[in-house]
């Protein structure tokens, strides 16, 4: 395949517009089926390549080869058969089921001017990925890189070798699939160091950049006065180097190791890489790619050993596990799976996912190495500029009002399955009713001046503490699913060392682990889900993610896509949606400097879209009753860690100035909250209304006296009890 060393004008070439074939070939099928649509390779001599829709199977990539001109037709046979049967030979080796990354070209069309060939449409390849948001995070960069490696073993395996491994020719999913395209098994295998016309004709097709990049391994090239290698054929050490290049600009986000000029200085051994190399952080990441791009083809490891499958020796092999984690491949072969043309479809891929998600999580929740673990590189977030400097919330212990809501809770809960007995007269409804007025009571009458006691006496403690709020409440009850020496700071301390580690080419660290690239395939199917069920079971994903993540995974991956489904038309799936926003917000308690706005900007939106000014369903509204306490909680964590970040950017002037700034966000929420209560109170239905004030105690200590006695709130709490339905009076 490839494997003879060709002069430049071997294959005859043409000055023929790629446009030009394609309407050459509509004339000839007599049938109009290809539209031209974009050229590809706008230096492309020996294959042409366009973007073309066809009437019947949409997008295609169409690679045009000419055939020689001016050539007998039967020395025109000689050259093209041995091409048509390489083709044939890969073709018939290739298939999705044992080659899920790699996808092969197939004759369409022979023409007496040309050879038509075409493979499937892809919106991206690596190169242009690296310009679309939103970008790699640092586990995208080891996920590609690992199914990079695997679509070379897969190759390799087969006795294939592709030739012409470079970044435009790895292509990208919506969820992150990768697929090796465009084997070069027409061009040489060889090429003269001393003529860089060859070079330019078979490899300089790409005209994107202004620095041509070469990924050609050293080996490959030979000064003409000694001649060609006498064996003209590829080898599994040529694939590995371009390979090596290919990770180092992944992991270097673009920015590319050799030109053709230093990659003929680094075969003599006059231009060492590793100064750009040494610009990725991650000492694993780079000893891997020093390791594939040696010198002496024979210093190089095989596909299997990089991936691990077959072991190796040495400090690469530390290098290889720190770097490829053992979950990886429990994901690669989940995901195969989703190749299968029977869950083609995103409705049936999420179905799948949902089915057999749970073996692939315990791999991943209890694999002991993450990429990046051994200098704390997780994965950076996927928002360019993200300095990672992470502040713990000030959620670390339990306080006495968390008490207190668990038996409100409790109490309103045994009410309420009381009330829905039809033999139980309205005695309970009663119960109800008179401890929802106690609980007002106590608080109005008896809470303030304890707990400014109690915040007074905590301030004496730490006067690195942010301002007291009105309550007096200095911090939030940690949510009871938490383990408990999964303490606030300690997750926090994690991510501080996590940070000092730095990132491979991208901007700081956290626990962004495996379980974002699942988030990554249900983000890519949601929009197109046509069933609800499978929108809740989307959903049930993301839940499940969410319940062994934190931080960034969390916050900029989950929660966007949760957010996307809350104006759903069903009103199942929007009750769902509320229910893992509360959830995945209490799961946060450490932000960066890049979401120091996050609450104002991104929080308190979603959370007022829940209005009943917007949302009338009264299954959501039950929802969203039931949940304002948890929202209120998560709303003040945020501002807290908000300004504790201030505190330490030192972007407050004094601590008064840094006081008032705290008293007036903190007002803000509180009023926003109010608004939401007094609008349920007001317009929410009656069933919503009682899990309200089953949540009423709650939900007056965060707003404070004042604004539950002297605004709305008491007076719509008053004309409850001029409701028709008997349960909410």
């Amino acid at each position: 395949m490839g494997n003879r060393a060709y002069g430049a004008q071997s294959t005859g070439g043409s000055a023929t517009e790629v446009h030009d074939y394609v309407r050459a070939l509509n004339n000839q099928q007599k049938s109009g089926a290809y539209q031209f649509l974009e050229r590809l390779n706008p230096g492309g001599k020996v294959v042409k390549t366009c973007t073309c829709r066809h009437k019947r199977y949409g997008k295609m990539t169409l690679a045009v080869y000419p055939k020689p001109v001016n050539v007998p037709s039967a020395e025109k046979d000689q050259k093209i058969q041995p091409i048509l049967k390489q083709l044939e030979g890969i073709n018939d080796r290739l298939n999705l089921l044992t080659h899920p990354g790699v996808i092969s070209h197939r004759l369409i069309h022979e023409s007496k001017e040309a050879l038509y060939f075409a493979r499937q449409y892809f919106a991206f390849n690596v190169f242009e990925r690296f310009h679309v948001r939103p970008f790699f995070s640092n586990v995208d960069k080891h996920w590609i890189a690992y199914q990079l490696l695997q679509a070379t073993q897969q190759l390799h395996a087969s006795g294939i070798h592709h030739g012409g491994i470079k970044s435009e020719n790895i292509m990208i999913t919506t969820w992150n699939w990768l697929f090796v395209t465009d084997i070069a098994f027409y061009k040489p295998a060889y090429l003269p160091a001393d003529n860089p016309s060859t070079y330019n004709y078979f490899f300089d097709a790409e005209k994107q950049r202004t620095t041509q990049p070469c990924y050609i391994a050293p080996e490959r090239f030979y000064d003409s006065k000694v001649g060609a290698p006498l064996d003209h054929k590829l080898t599994d050490t040529m694939d590995i180097f371009s390979v090596g290049c290919c990770l180092a600009e992944i992991f270097l986000e673009g920015s590319v190791i050799f030109d053709y000029s230093q990659m003929l200085r680094y075969r003599t051994g006059d231009y060492s890489p590793l100064e750009t190399l040494n610009k990725i952080k991650n000492p694993h990441v780079r000893r891997l790619i020093e390791h594939m791009i040696q010198l002496d083809p024979r210093d190089r490891l095989t596909a299997k050993q990089y991936l691990g499958i077959d072991r190796s020796e040495g400090k690469i092999a530390e290098s290889i596990a720190a770097v490829f984690p053992s979950y990886l491949r429990e994901l690669y072969n989940l995901f195969t799976k989703l190749l299968d043309p029977s869950l083609a479809d995103p409705d049936s891929k999420i179905k799948y996912l949902h089915e057999h998600l749970d073996q692939a999580l315990i791999e991943l929740v209890t694999g002991s190495s993450r990429p990046g673990d051994a200098t704390g590189e997780g994965a950076a977030s996927r928002r360019p500029g993200r300095k990672e400097t992470f502040v713990p919330s000030r959620t670390t212990v339990s306080t006495p009002t968390s008490n207190v809501r668990r038996e409100v809770r409790r109490r309103g809960e045994a009410a309420t399955a009381r009330s829905k007995s039809p033999n139980d007269d309205r005695g309970g409804n009663g119960d109800l009713c008179a401890g929802v007025i106690r609980d007002m009571t106590v608080f109005i009458e008896g809470l303030g001046r304890p707990a400014e006691t109690a915040a007074a006496g905590d301030e004496g403690k730490n006067t690195a503490t942010p301002p007291r709020n009105p309550l007096g409440a200095t911090s939030i009850p940690q949510t009871e699913t938490e383990a408990p020496t999964a303490t606030p700071e300690a997750a926090g301390e994690a991510r501080k060392r996590g940070a000092a580690g730095g990132g491979g080419g991208g901007a700081g660290a956290g626990d962004l682990n495996g379980l974002a690239i699942i988030v990554s395939v249900v983000g890519a199917c949601i929009q197109s889900l046509a069933s609800p069920s499978n929108r809740v079971k989307a959903l049930a994903i993301l839940e499940k993610v969410t319940r062994h993540s934190r931080g960034p995974v969390v916050l900029d991956l989950v929660i966007p896509i949760a957010v996307y489904l809350r104006t759903d038309p069903h009103g199942i799936v929007r009750c769902k949606v509320v229910e893992l926003l509360a959830f995945a917000l209490e799961r946060i308690n450490s932000i960066g400097f890049v979401d120091l706005n996050v609450l104002n900007d991104f929080i308190m939106p979603i959370i007022m879209k829940l209005h009943p000014d917007h949302e009338k369903d009264p299954m959501v509204q039950i929802s969203v009753c039931n949940l304002i306490p948890s929202f209120m909680q998560a709303a003040r964590r945020f501002l807290d860690m908000a300004h504790r970040l201030k505190d330490r950017g030192g972007t407050t002037s004094n601590t008064l100035e840094e006081t008032a700034s705290y008293d007036k966000d903190l007002q803000a929420i509180k009023n926003n909250f109010l608004s939401l209560v007094v609008g349920f109170l007001a317009m929410g239905c009656s069933k919503a209304k009682i899990v309200l004030l089953n949540n009423l105690l709650p939900v007056c200590e965060f707003l404070g006296r004042n604004l539950v006695v002297e605004k709305e709130m008491m007076m719509h709490l008053t004309t409850i009890l001029n409701e028709q339905d008997w349960e909410l009076r």
